[in-house]
């Protein structure tokens, strides 16, 4: 069975303390997938928010249980520090995201290696 959540419009939008009090309600989970790609000179591009306490922050991420995907750049962590989970896909190719959505599913295990530079020697990015 597939279900597909209606998708969040108006990332300019203001949340009231209403809308944040029945998030949970709404949700039982959050995926964010950040395809953010960088020139091949640039190892690493931030995520650059509209504003320091934008709406499109993962602000849910204490309401209901968030996935951080990013799908081209592995030191996105800096950027979402408040995420408890975060994975890298490498590409953001449907079939690199169907791939990792299946992975998250559990239909499919993880490979690869844990690489300590993913914390960006920040330490919110362990809390």
């Amino acid at each position: 069975m597939r279900f597909r959540a209606p998708a969040e419009t108006g990332l300019g939008v203001t949340f009231n303390e209403e809308a944040t009090n029945e998030y949970a309600q709404k949700y039982d989970a959050a995926f964010v997938f950040a395809n953010v790609k960088g020139f091949a000179q640039e190892a690493a591009i931030r995520i650059k928010f509209s504003t320091p306490m934008g709406a499109e922050i993962p602000w849910y991420v204490t309401e209901v249980p968030t996935v951080f995907v990013s799908l081209n750049q592995p030191n996105h962590l800096i950027d979402v520090p408040m995420v408890r989970t975060a994975i890298h896909a490498h590409a953001g190719t449907r079939e690199a995201i169907r791939a990792t959505v299946a992975k998250i599913q559990g239909l499919s295990e993880f490979h690869g290696t844990f690489n300590e530079n993913v914390f960006c020697d920040s330490f919110d990015t362990r809390l």
